[in-house]
């Protein structure tokens, strides 16, 4: 449950949820990131060679579904006031569906009805000040994810990837930073003929990311990419099973003891969970001298988004 919001991130709208609305409100953007964190790793199936390199960002995003747009908020099935135990104690506005992160609109309104708002009226209370109110949607077009991202060649087919960030504030969101690494290796190189036009690599990489101090995300990825190319121009495709992991960790804030809220200071914590699924993205990349630029699109559980421009040698 939510009283009304004067806050100007996600973190500190949690801090007025209970675990099912709290999940219910925030859990596209949790499983949208569990999708993004793995997008983008590579952009070519052709490593650097030895002491080659590139630093730039990379920006990516998973696209909500239809169906993340709202959710059915949980009502309390009982309050205590007083000395008194009502059930059924609030009827919601808008038939109970709230707006998520990705929605837009205001959230549901809880009143106080039945016994609840009559024994509130005796005692001389005004039960608007007893209402609940859910967050409006931030309308988050995405589930976002930046990085700087850094690749270095090592020799023997092989280079390295790094994906940092520094902290920084995102608007909607709250402070975001992130840390990750993989490594790419190019199978063609034991084939008994030369491919100068195409290269097949496997591809291995880990991502941690965190929002506030209200979330932690953490992925792994295992694929394979192909590049075809000729000249400074290459397309790729890149196949890849991944898995994310999302733990949401927040503290109740409910100083003025709404009956209708979780108690003041309580710790509430909970998981989602991206089981290990597949993703088929297809992409092109522009290699000059010293730029590099590229872009993707993955097709899987989550439409992802992938876009990166960096500078370096191979």
């Amino acid at each position: 449950l939510a009283t009304p919001l004067e806050a100007q991130d996600i973190g500190a709208e949690l801090s007025v949820l209970t675990s099912e609305n709290a999940e219910g409100y925030v859990g596209p953007l949790a499983r949208g990131l569990g999708h993004a964190l793995t997008a983008g790793f590579v952009s070519s199936a052709d490593p650097h060679g030895m002491l080659g390199f590139s630093i730039g960002v990379r920006v990516a995003g998973a696209r909500f579904l239809d169906e993340d747009e709202t959710f059915p908020v949980m009502l309390p099935s009982s309050v205590t006031y007083g000395n008194r135990t009502y059930t059924n104690p609030y009827t919601a506005s808008a038939n109970g569906i709230s707006p998520t992160v990705a929605g837009a609109g205001a959230g549901v309104v809880l009143s106080p009805s039945g016994q609840f708002r009559s024994d509130l009226i005796l005692a001389g209370q005004n039960p608007d000040t007893f209402y609940v109110t859910f967050p409006e949607g931030l309308e988050l077009p995405l589930a976002p994810f930046a990085a700087i991202d850094a690749t270095l060649g090592i020799g023997f087919g092989t280079h390295l990837m790094a994906r940092v960030f520094p902290t920084i504030d995102v608007v909607g969101v709250g402070e975001m930073s992130a840390f990750g690494f993989g490594i790419m290796h190019n199978l063609t190189r034991y084939l008994p003929i030369p491919t100068p036009f195409w290269d097949v690599s496997v591809v291995v990489g880990t991502q941690k990311l965190e929002l506030g101090s209200y979330l932690t995300a953490s992925g792994n990825t295992l694929g394979l990419v192909a590049s075809a190319g000729l000249g400074p121009l290459s397309a790729y495709a890149h196949a890849s099973t991944y898995q994310a992991t999302v733990d949401l960790d927040y503290t109740v804030e409910n100083a003025g003891g709404n009956p209708g809220l979780p108690d003041d200071g309580l710790r509430i914590r909970f998981e989602s969970e991206v089981e290990r699924t597949q993703r088929l993205a297809v992409g092109a990349q522009l290699d000059l001298i010293l730029l590099k630029a590229s872009a993707e699109y993955g097709m899987g559980d989550y439409g992802t988004l992938s876009a990166r421009v960096a500078f370096g040698f191979r």
